[in-house]
């Protein structure tokens, strides 16, 4: 019997307690688009179980389509456990959600970048990744820390905007938005803010995100403070105390160091 026949035919599923109910049918497109495809799955599961296969393929399309953010975190942790229980089973799931990613393990992530519109190269962002960090094991493990918590979505983004704080954050978005207003009568002008570019707040730790941004083969720009220093000498010992820019040395940003490898 499919699932949909079940659903359909065979169930009937009421929320609520004593005397207030909310019937299925009232339930959003998100919540019975999940109902489906863990039914789907529970089902393809017995029939896996029953075939007793060396291998078994499972495929599963952007589960996340029509849910909330917060039921797309449950969902993939939910499927995680069901999975684990059938033998011999390699499952693909395809997302766009940065919910999703941000549940996974990065060891069974692949990204797939679109190269010129024409072909698809498939990337392990867990072991290539991490052998362009090579031994700044620190750095890895701060980036990877970082994306499960923060940043998902650099994985869906055409371009990319690091930024230090709140300041920024704040007022980006405005500055963007006008400047898009002041050009919108241009002919064949695209607005920045339609340009999926996501912004990303990592306070002055932007270098760290540099072998990522070239791993995903992202345009990237990078919003940071100059923070001028002044080299100053003595008979035992140099210092770089923080310095107005006119007439400053040096800087005390890691990003800027880092990028035109400067001190």
């Amino acid at each position: 019997m499919e699932s949909n026949e079940v659903i359909s035919n065979s169930s009937k599923v009421v929320y609520g307690d004593a005397s207030n109910h909310l019937p299925e049918h009232l339930n959003g497109l998100g919540y019975m688009n999940i109902l489906y495809l863990l039914l789907d799955i529970e089902m393809k599961k017995k029939s896996f179980k029953e075939e007793g296969k060396d291998i078994n393929l499972l495929f599963i399309e952007e589960p996340e389509a029509h849910t909330h953010p917060q039921m797309q975190y449950k969902f993939i942790d939910k499927i995680r456990k069901v999975l684990f229980e059938i033998s011999n089973l390699q499952t693909v799931i395809t997302t766009h959600s940065a919910q999703i990613v941000a549940r996974c393990n990065f060891q069974d992530i692949r990204y797939l970048l679109n190269i010129n519109n024409e072909n698809i190269k498939i990337k392990n962002f867990h072991s290539e990744l991490k052998a362009q960090y090579g031994t700044e094991e620190e750095e890895f493990k701060f980036v990877e820390q970082y994306l499960t918590l923060q940043a998902s979505e650099l994985f869906f983004a055409n371009k990319i905007i690091f930024i230090e704080g709140t300041t920024e954050k704040m007022l980006l978005p405005y500055y963007i938005n006008k400047f898009d207003e002041e050009r919108k009568s241009i002919p064949n002008y695209i607005p920045i803010s339609s340009q999926n570019i996501s912004i990303v707040e990592v306070g002055a730790n932007a270098e760290a995100f540099d072998k990522l941004v070239r791993f995903l083969d992202i345009q990237t720009l990078i919003i940071t403070d100059i923070d001028t220093t002044l080299k100053t000498t003595n008979t035992s010992s140099t210092a770089y105390p923080a310095h107005e820019v006119e007439g400053a040395t040096h800087t005390s940003n890691e990003t800027i160091k880092k990028i035109f490898s400067c001190t």
